[in-house]
């Protein structure tokens, strides 16, 4: 789970099934701390070390690192028990286990000895998935699939949306492959592609999970620096929350107005996380057409106002949900324009509502009067598709958007609203 910074005081990014949220303090008396040294085997303190503390109960895991003499204090600590671990270098302690954190009592004390040793520093990857280097050279086509009940069906139709490469480089377990499988039959579903049959489904997934299992445990200090950190490196704490559903799927983080994080679920629910009292909620959109193992929410954006825009690609919309008044407005997708659901979502200062989406345009959405508009990008690239995913509106209105399949950028000028071809640089 990586880690970046977006506010003064955390690090924070996101990852499937866990949120890394920035989180303003909770003071005085509704909270704790803990405060301790991190040593090594001989005793020896260990600045620059990380160190969790884990809340099981709230689903929560605290970061911060020790200073000078190995010393560190955790501090706005939720009450309840946690678990403290040490990570430095090559070694790491074993977890300190039954810390109460009492609300405005006395600090809880740990020490904290890097025994153990550390499992193998793994190549950078994504989540079960081979190594980074090991990708390019994966095939895109059958040929990677090794022999077996249920390869031909794979290679027929696992290629709906992508190409063969997607599936041979990823490594899971059942349960994991067993809902890819449903993520694929929604997108195929929406693209108005033909389902697989429960007989199919249950034979593509005997044959992913039987040649393509899992490598190994996940191991949550296994990408961690190897180095201590030193200098302004130490002064950050990380907040993370594990969602309830590990198929959550968040895909992106908006922060509305009071500084309150919230998610767009794969799952088909908004997730939103109390800045200061840590508490999650999962917030059911409003019903559709679309089966409940057939939701897919999309890049999630809130405006100035509060509220928060998302596209529904299954249900064939754009919602809005105003954070404050608890209120969706759903707006229904025009027939004949393809997918309603989006890569990336941008609130124009003028008021009008964009995104990209599978093709090579850019879409408008007037809230006043619904009225969606479509600006196809000049394609130029012999490709499927060339393709429409981030995007960022400029300061003077203009819309730029990456036409990620083709190797080009895009934009919309304000004037006119007119596309004009910006690069053509190969990436």
């Amino acid at each position: 789970m990586s880690l970046r910074s977006i506010n003064r005081s955390l690090g924070a990014g996101i990852a499937t099934g866990v949120l890394l949220a920035a989180v303003q303090s909770v003071w005085a008396a509704d909270t704790g701390a803990v405060q301790g040294v991190v040593s090594d085997a001989s005793g020896k303190p260990v600045a620059g070390a990380f160190v969790k503390l884990k809340n099981d109960q709230k689903r929560l895991t605290f970061m911060v690192i020790s200073r000078e003499q190995g010393r560190f204090e955790a501090k706005d600590l939720p009450p309840g028990q946690y678990r403290v671990q040490g990570v430095a270098g090559e070694n790491q302690s074993e977890w300190f286990s039954n810390v109460t954190v009492a609300a405005g009592g006395e600090d809880a004390k740990v020490g904290l000895l890097l025994t153990g040793k550390r499992g193998p520093s793994l190549a950078p990857a994504w989540p079960q998935r081979v190594p980074e280097a090991q990708v390019d050279n994966a095939p895109k086509d059958e040929s990677g699939l090794p022999e077996g009940p249920g390869r031909q069906l794979v290679a027929e139709r696992c290629v709906s949306c992508h190409d063969l490469q997607r599936v041979v480089v990823k490594r899971s377990d059942r349960d994991d492959w067993n809902h890819t499988v449903g993520r694929m039959r929604t997108r195929m579903t929406v693209a108005s592609i033909p389902d697989l049959t429960p007989a199919e489904t249950t034979a593509v997934v005997n044959y992913l999970s039987e040649k393509f299992p899992l490598m190994q445990p996940y191991d949550a200090n296994s990408r961690m620096p190897r180095t201590v950190l030193t200098g302004k490196a130490v002064n950050y704490r990380a907040v993370q929350y594990e969602l309830v559903n590990n198929h959550a799927e968040p895909h992106d983080v908006a922060v509305d107005p009071n500084g309150n994080p919230w998610v767009a679920e794969r799952a088909g629910k908004l997730g939103r996380l109390d800045a200061k009292t840590l508490q999650f909620v999962e917030i059911d959109t409003p019903p559709g057409p679309a089966a409940a193992d057939r939701q897919s929410l999309g890049n999630p954006q809130i405006g100035s106002n509060g509220v928060l825009w998302v596209p529904d690609g299954p249900n064939g919309r754009w919602l809005s949900y105003d954070t404050t008044a608890a209120k969706f407005v759903s707006y229904a997708w025009p027939r004949g324009k393809g997918n309603a659901g989006g890569n990336s979502m941008a609130i124009h200062p003028d008021g009008t509502i964009w995104a990209t989406g599978g093709g090579g345009e850019a879409r408008q959405l007037n809230p006043a009067t619904g009225e969606f508009k479509f600006f196809p990008a000049p394609a130029t690239k012999v490709r499927k598709s060339p393709g429409a995913y981030g995007m960022a509106v400029a300061g003077d209105g203009s819309v730029w958007f990456a036409e990620d399949e083709a190797d080009l950028m895009a934009r919309v000028d304000p004037i006119g609203a007119k596309i004009r071809l910006a690069s053509r640089n190969r990436l």
